[in-house]
């Protein structure tokens, strides 16, 4: 990086604490330094993740029982003056580490198939008590004969809704994202203008899938944001904070 700044300087400059000439060149340094802002970057995600997931409390029990094990230790040993103030800079400077640890830990780790292996695949509901006929293509998505299942559709001219859908899930299950978007979004133009409307839910939550399976993250996002802003949505369960953290830190590694 070409212009260094301390993991301090930087987390004073996202808590607010700085000067106002202190804020402006920082914010000039990350206008023409990527390497700096990729960095910022990672600092913030790495704080929200440290928030989600209470590390923020457990880091801040460690300080206060280190502390407490110090002035234990500061009755015995008559300290000087000047001790206190190094103990709490030595303590910053390992709360400082962690969170380096941690910013570099989650971006390391975070990778399109960390995300994908907690995906539910799709099944196809088992209706009892039901005459109907199972078509051959719901048949073979049944036996997991995804293959088939896309051989089948590439001879049905007129695939109906429920065909079509499997056949989307199929390409999933064959890791084909962009076969798979492409059938879900005709789903979609066809719910707009239908008044029957089937598999609206499930199409939101698996181009979620797909959008990250092809590398569409700004799509990806956009699923995320569709599915959170509906509390009702059947997948709202499904997709929480910490997806759309780690779809931030996908597009930075991009």
């Amino acid at each position: 990086m070409k212009n260094k700044l301390e993991l301090p300087l930087l987390e004073d400059y996202l808590d607010g604490k700085l000067s106002l000439d202190q804020r402006l060149e920082i914010e000039k340094l990350l206008t023409t330094d990527s390497e700096l802002e990729a960095e910022v970057q990672a600092l913030m995600l790495a704080r929200e993740a440290i928030e989600m997931h209470g590390w923020k409390t457990d880091i801040a029990k460690t300080q206060e029982a280190y502390l407490d094990t110090r002035k234990i230790r500061s009755i015995d040993s008559s300290p000087t003056q000047n001790s206190k103030p190094n103990w709490y800079l030595r303590i910053a400077a390992s709360a400082s580490i962690i969170l380096v640890g941690l910013a570099t830990f989650i971006f390391i780790k975070t990778s399109p198939e960390s995300l994908d292996q907690h995906f539910l695949s799709y099944q196809v509901p088992v209706m009892r008590g039901s005459a109907e006929i199972e078509s051959r293509i719901k048949k073979a998505y049944q036996s997991e004969d995804y293959q088939e299942v896309i051989e089948m559709a590439a001879l049905d001219s007129e695939l109906d809704l429920d065909s079509r859908f499997l056949l989307g899930m199929a390409y999933l299950e064959l890791g084909k994202g962009k076969e798979a978007v492409d059938e879900l979004q005709i789903i979609e133009k066809i719910n707009e203008s239908s008044s029957i409307k089937l598999y609206v839910e499930e199409t939101d939550y698996y181009l979620f899938r797909a959008y990250l399976m092809n590398g569409d993250y700004n799509l990806a996002q956009n699923q995320i944001e569709k599915i959170r802003s509906n509390t009702r949505h059947k997948y709202y369960q499904n997709v929480n904070r910490w997806d759309a953290m780690k779809i931030k830190i996908l597009e930075l590694k991009n």
